[in-house]
């Protein structure tokens, strides 16, 4: 193997082809993992910034009762489910999975609450805050209905609050691997291919420097 020069240099071409393809799959393969990495962290930042609009906007309704905080609620409330349904396809720690799931079943629960809730702001409107109203049936309900909702904001928020800390630090990690693992193979790719390309340029320049002994041996002759 290896014995004539022609395939020493098919060998040659080999090694550089070899090393070049292997240095192309790395940075491919780094390259989709740091992407997806950031979508994560870009998704995580929309579940924040819409369960902060959610609550927002269901108190602004309170206080204005004006349908644009009930339209702005309502596309908060879409786009935060959007977002959690596009994460939990591309989460793989079994944590991660089961806190995002459980934030997806506090947001729908907190959505059946604050309906019931609006609904009775809708009806009553400013009505809301007289003795006469908090003093009925339907403002002990309503009574009720404010307490568990303010106690499923406290709960949806932490827990995203939660996510969003660790999914950010998970992926920031993951980033940081990323990069260390693509430079440490790079350079083990790199030293290998150099290595073995100068270990058959040496043993086609002994084999040319062997063959013009030859020659020149059999000129003499």
């Amino acid at each position: 193997m290896l014995t004539t020069i022609r395939s020493k240099l098919f060998f040659l071409l080999f090694v550089v082809l070899t090393g070049t393809v292997s240095l192309s799959y790395l940075l491919i393969s780094n390259t989709s993992d740091a992407e997806k990495a950031s979508i994560q962290i870009q998704t995580t930042g929309e579940i924040s910034k819409y369960t902060a609009q959610l609550l927002m906007y269901s108190r602004g309704y309170q206080l204005f009762f004006d349908q644009e905080s009930l339209d702005a609620y309502a596309l908060s409330y879409k786009k935060l489910l959007e977002n959690i349904e596009t994460l939990q396809k591309m989460l793989q720690r079994k944590d991660n999975v089961t806190l995002l799931s459980q934030i997806k079943d506090e947001v729908l629960q907190h959505h059946v609450t604050n309906t019931a809730r609006i609904d009775m702001m809708k009806k009553y409107t400013t009505g809301i805050n007289s003795p006469e109203f908090l003093a009925s049936a339907e403002g002990a309900n309503f009574a009720k209905l404010t307490k568990l909702l303010h106690a499923e904001n406290i709960s949806l928020e932490n827990k995203v609050t939660k996510f969003s800390n660790t999914i950010i630090t998970y992926d920031d990690a993951q980033l940081e691997r990323f990069r260390i693992v693509g430079i440490i193979m790079a350079l083990l790719i790199s030293g290998v291919v150099s290595f073995l390309f100068w270990f058959i340029a040496s043993q086609i320049k002994r084999s040319i420097h062997k063959s013009s002994e030859e020659c020149q041996y059999i000129g003499q002759s």
